[in-house]
């Protein structure tokens, strides 16, 4: 660590979705406490979503297409670093939610002004197909609302496959039941590239060091991560008992029929202790599998995309692939 007080790092934890996200941050939280007290400050989800995410919509007005617009707000992170040197901020919804995973983006609309219902139309009709489609706009946002200091991103992949299928069960988790199609908005399966989404955020936020790890390498490299951020020894990393268990398990197959039956027989009506019954009752296991969203031919051809994402991401100028 530097000398001093003064912030000078803020490391941005941007998800993905469904990847151990929640796992990461409060690992985080009890290492630097017990290593690097008062150095690194490890902020609280409800702080992040207060002070940044929820400001973000409404900074949507003052953000121009070609840049940053003077009277956004900067200087959030050293307000909520207090006197600490590196700042840990830890939320998915930064980039988008997981009800908006997927969309399309049509650009250069900026004349269409507050027609939002027009927007969404052309870019239904013209736009990319993205994973993600908002999230370079939102972390220009972010990252002016930060400025001053240096920044790195932070955002574990997942495989497409059990990724998307993790989403969707999130979503109607959350938000009651649709249809797996309707969730997908017509978008094709090829559109989850990882190597794209990357270079996206490379390109909007040039300079910026972006660390990457596979959601399967998490219980590897999960310390090998928090011994990155804090700059101490792996060797000094410790992951407590009661964080050595899958924060909140996917949803079954058996638990998705039975949430699509109460959405069915109450709609409007459910409720979200409704829908974690049904998940408490049919909990995900060996027996009872995770549900199958893809065709063979989809699973295969992101299987494939996906090993040649990371061959692609582990090349990029900037981006550090992290591997067991």
């Amino acid at each position: 660590m530097s000398e001093g007080n003064e912030l000078n790092r803020i490391i941005l934890h941007i998800g993905a979705h469904k990847t151990a996200s929640t796992h990461f941050h409060r690992l985080m939280r009890a290492n630097a406490a017990r290593l690097t007290p008062g150095d690194v400050h490890v902020a609280k989800k409800e702080d992040i979503r207060r002070n940044l995410t929820r400001q973000i919509r409404q900074m949507r007005r003052v953000f121009s297409g070609s840049g940053h617009r003077q009277d956004m707000p900067g200087g959030v992170g050293a307000r909520m670093a207090g006197t600490a040197q590196t700042l840990f901020l830890s939320d998915e919804n930064l980039i988008g939610t997981s009800q908006n995973l997927l969309g399309h983006r049509f650009d250069g609309v900026s004349w269409l002004g507050s027609r939002r219902w027009l927007r969404a139309w052309l870019a239904r009709m013209f736009g990319r197909p993205l994973i993600y489609p908002h999230a370079e706009r939102r972390m220009v946002i972010v990252s002016r609302m930060l400025s001053g200091v240096d920044q790195e991103i932070y955002i574990a992949i997942r495989n497409p496959v059990t990724f998307l299928a993790s989403n969707y069960c999130e979503t109607i988790r959350f938000h009651g039941y649709q249809d797996f199609a309707e969730y997908r908005r017509g978008i094709d399966a090829a559109a989850l590239s990882w190597a794209a989404f990357i270079q996206r955020l490379s390109d909007t936020l040039p300079g910026v060091p972006i660390t990457v790890w596979r959601q399967e390498d998490y219980p590897q490299v999960a310390p090998q991560l928090v011994a990155r951020v804090l700059d101490v020894k792996q060797k000094r990393v410790r992951i407590p008992a009661k964080l050595q268990e899958v924060v909140r398990p996917g949803l079954s197959a058996r638990a998705v029929e039975g949430i699509a039956a109460l959405c069915r027989d109450k709609p409007d009506r459910w409720t979200r202790d409704e829908i974690e019954a049904i998940a408490e009752e049919f909990p995900r296991s060996e027996s009872n599998p995770p549900p199958s969203l893809l065709t063979p031919e989809e699973a295969a051809e992101l299987d494939a995309q996906y090993r040649d994402d990371l061959q692609t991401i582990a090349a990029m100028p900037g981006v550090t692939l992290i591997a067991p």
